[in-house]
């Protein structure tokens, strides 16, 4: 089969996907009440962004680019364009991180990886964390194949949403460490670019309107999964979470400076942290996993089985448990089976595996 026909053949089934959803698929409420309507607003001039015509917009104000091109089609086949967009996301975090083997072991570990009850999750949200993912690996690729421009463009895609994706982040800046200056230039362009323009389109007071926004309206605290809401039942105090996940990212970063280098086990590991530790994680944050699970699958069979925590949504909706946070169980598997396999590579060979690596 000639490459031609391979892109005719995925481009006709994706658009066959986008019409599928587009004509099917329920309206999303993030997408709906949050993306959709806070960008509409700001092209009509309703809004600067963090004002009371754009309450629950917590992300960086470029996020309005990424949705100005559903805003020109109907509400269904807007949402459409997102969900192709996140679809295409995961697949393009899992050709990044995925060894090249075509069994069919490796084709089950990636359809369990990106089929989920999280995944679904995001998709009936209609969130734009698949961008996320998306950003995730684009900038792998970047990094792997010492491309400025992939890695800058992953970059650009990380920061629409950076709490969750902060330690992934340093494990990029880590990879490039030691790349020309000029390429590191061309990698934190389109970011640096955005940033400084950001200030005369949104106002140069909006970083002081986004903390006063969210000082007035915090996201809602019942449905987020994360380490820090385990002990409140003795009284501990949600607003300490960002101050001890500080010290987990200098701490992190920290040991990154004392790494020698950084391979796909290490983003495994930041991915999975930063759930772990994030004071702000819902369901849909979830899909950040999906390069994880397959890294740890590829590397460990057995840790196929880590799959099966993704039920534990679906069965406390049918025990009507009414509680959020026994999810956690998921990144944090795969972070104790990350931690596993970095310090499993950073340990000294035995003479033995010398001497049959030199063979």
């Amino acid at each position: 089969m000639t490459n031609f026909l391979r892109v005719t053949i995925f481009l006709l089934v994706l658009s066959a996907v986008f019409v599928v959803f587009g004509e099917s698929w329920p309206l999303g409420d993030d997408y709906f009440f949050t993306f959709r309507e806070v960008t509409e607003s700001f092209l009509r001039g309703e809004t600067r962004l963090y004002d009371s015509n754009s309450v629950g917009f917590y992300n960086a104000p470029w996020t309005i680019l990424v949705i100005l091109p559903t805003v020109f089609l109907s509400l269904q086949y807007g949402e459409a364009l997102l969900i192709i967009a996140s679809l295409l996301g995961m697949l393009v975090s899992v050709a990044a991180v995925s060894k090249k083997n075509n069994d069919k072991f490796t084709l089950l570990i990636i359809a369990l990886a990106i089929i989920n009850l999280y995944m679904f999750d995001l998709l009936t949200r209609g969130n734009i964390d698949g961008l996320l993912v998306l950003g995730i690996g684009l900038g792998w690729f970047g990094v792997e194949r010492k491309s400025p421009i992939l890695l800058g463009i992953g970059l650009w895609l990380l920061s629409i949403k950076p709490l969750n994706v902060v330690l992934p982040t340093l494990v990029f800046i880590k990879a490039i460490w030691h790349w020309p200056g000029s390429d590191k230039l061309k990698a934190l362009a389109p970011l640096g670019a955005t940033f400084l323009i950001s200030f005369p389109v949104f106002g140069f007071d909006w970083p002081i309107r986004y903390i006063k926004a969210f000082q007035e309206k915090p996201p809602m605290i019942n449905p987020q999964i994360t380490l820090w809401r385990l002990p409140e039942p003795f009284g501990f105090q949600q607003e300490l979470a960002l101050w001890l996940f500080i010290l987990v990212v200098i701490a992190f970063g920290s040991a990154l400076i004392k790494t020698k280098s950084v391979d796909r086990k290490t983003l495994a590991l930041a991915l999975s942290m930063n759930l772990v530790f994030s004071p702000y994680v819902l369901g849909s944050h979830y899909v950040l996993l999906i390069p994880v699970f397959v890294i740890l699958a590829q590397e460990i069979k057995w840790m196929l089985a880590i799959w099966l925590l993704n039920i534990i949504p679906l069965s406390l909706l049918i025990l009507r448990a009414g509680i959020y946070w026994p999810n956690i169980l998921y990144p944090l598997s795969m972070m104790f089976g990350s931690g596993y396999l970095v310090f499993k590579n950073s340990q000294p060979k035995s003479l033995a595996d010398l001497r049959n690596s030199e063979e």
